[in-house]
């Protein structure tokens, strides 16, 4: 009795270990609720410097400030130039290449890590003059509000805020920087 419970324990603990892994990821929304990416947002328009004004963070990872991404204009194939430095899920990240468009308000970010900064981008919300986007992902792993031309005004952090809560994102890990 005693080798099938230890075998029942050690079937447990593996099943454990197993769920430690790139299964065990934090997202930052609700996979329950749909997201939706803005069909207004045309690739051209994003051109220019934005900086970082917020991202989603856990609460112990809080290692780095606002980054910036730079969108060049589109080329002939339809592909936006990006150089960036970001901080997401409270580490910097940097990429510097090409985005695909691969829908309306959405880009992938080519030969990046599918599963960290290569995931699909989605634009949720960008105001009416593109000076404010919010963005986020599927998978929730990340979200970052980017803004250009000065500081971030508190309407559009509000508007942004609405739109990412819409989307299932947990604002109480949202940090602005």
């Amino acid at each position: 009795m005693r080798a099938v419970i230890r075998f029942l324990v050690g079937l447990c603990l593996l099943a454990l270990a197993a769920c430690g892994g790139k299964g065990s990821r934090e997202s930052f929304r609700d996979a329950g609720l749909s997201v939706y990416s803005s069909t207004i947002v045309q690739p051209g328009a994003l051109a220019g410097n934005w900086q970082q004004a917020a991202g989603f963070q856990r609460p112990n990872n809080q290692n780095c400030g606002g980054g910036q991404v730079q969108f060049g204009a589109v080329d002939a194939a339809g592909r936006v130039p990006v150089a960036l430095n970001l901080c997401l899920s409270g580490r910097s990240v940097s990429y510097r290449g090409l985005a695909d468009v691969t829908g309306p308000g959405r880009l992938r970010l080519s030969g990046a890590d599918p599963q960290g900064i290569g995931q699909e981008w989605w634009i949720l919300w960008a105001d009416i003059d593109m000076r404010t986007l919010a963005v986020g992902t599927p998978s929730g792993d990340f979200g970052f509000v980017l803004n250009r031309g000065g500081a971030l005004p508190v309407d559009r952090l509000n508007a942004a805020r609405e739109v990412l809560d819409f989307n299932g994102y947990d604002l109480t890990k949202l940090r602005v920087f």
